[in-house]
């Protein structure tokens, strides 16, 4: 077994505290820690597993969304991604959300 390190065209932001599912093989990334100047995320990305791209989620295009947090839960369940807790070092999350 052999780690390889796939050469990406776009960087997602660094973070920390994120969480990843497994959609239909590719992988989904929300949220995060990103430093002083972001804090916490409330936007992820899609990493297609076949075209090895980058799909940047834009928070602005949205509408609703979840609050910028860390150390949440993702589960797939179906056809739909569930978001719970979590936390950004102010306050807890107890809010359940769907995609």
């Amino acid at each position: 077994v052999e780690w390889l390190q796939p050469a990406l065209k776009l960087r997602a932001r660094n973070r920390v505290g994120h969480k990843a599912v497994n959609v239909d093989g590719d992988m989904y990334v929300f949220g995060g820690w990103a430093g002083k100047v972001d804090k916490y995320l409330n936007f992820g990305f899609l990493f297609d597993t076949k075209s090895q791209q980058l799909l940047v989620e834009n928070s602005t295009d949205r509408g609703r969304h979840p609050s910028g947090r860390r150390d949440h839960t993702l589960t797939l369940a179906g056809a739909k991604i569930y978001l719970f807790g979590g936390w950004n070092c102010v306050k807890s999350f107890n809010d359940l959300w769907t995609l």
